[in-house]
């Protein structure tokens, strides 16, 4: 997502330069730019608490799961260990089996534990970054503005203030943030 957003600041930042290197097609029209910091606007927005939530909820569930797995392999190898004088080839053999398919079993679940959390993190956060960007685009039409860059993605090096204005305000009066 952030590589989309990176993509997007791009886009918005060579249109800007376009407006303002092609004056001739411009006259008479007033450039207005603005930005905002989106990783502030998404914080202050009560759904990303909300997919907070329910994303730490879902860790601590898997974490919980990865623990007993954990709890279960270092069982067998105790075992194992206090019994591996006294075990015939077959038994220590069948251990040393068992033992392996668990780890290799817990390293598979830390992989789709990881991709879990990724897909749920994606799902949940879609329509907090959807919402945001209607509340962007509504504000930045409503205002007159040209362009609007992202400062929450570490894309401007520099802002004068006196020719930019930080939307972020009047986005979260969209949004009824106080």
């Amino acid at each position: 997502m952030k590589n989309l957003i990176r993509f997007s600041v791009v886009k918005i930042i060579l249109v800007a330069a376009v407006f303002v290197f092609s004056g001739n097609s411009l006259k008479g029209q007033q450039i207005k730019l603005g930005y905002i910091n989106s990783n502030e606007l998404l914080s202050a927005m009560p759904e990303t608490d909300s997919a907070r939530v329910k994303l730490d909820a879902l860790s601590n569930e898997l974490g919980q799961q990865l623990e007993e797995m954990n709890v279960e392999l270092n069982n067998k190898y105790q075992n194992y260990n206090r019994d591996v004088a006294t075990m015939t080839p077959s038994v220590k053999a069948q251990m040393e089996k068992d033992i392996q398919d668990l780890s290799v079993r817990m390293q598979q679940f830390q992989h789709d534990a990881q991709e879990d959390l990724e897909i749920a993190q994606r799902t949940l956060m879609a329509p907090v970054f959807e919402k945001a960007q209607a509340a962007i685009e509504r504000v930045s039409k409503a205002n007159n503005f040209t362009a609007i860059l992202d400062a929450g993605v570490g894309v401007l090096l520099y802002i004068d203030e006196t020719t930019m204005i930080d939307i972020l305000p009047l986005v979260k009066a969209d949004l009824g943030i106080n």
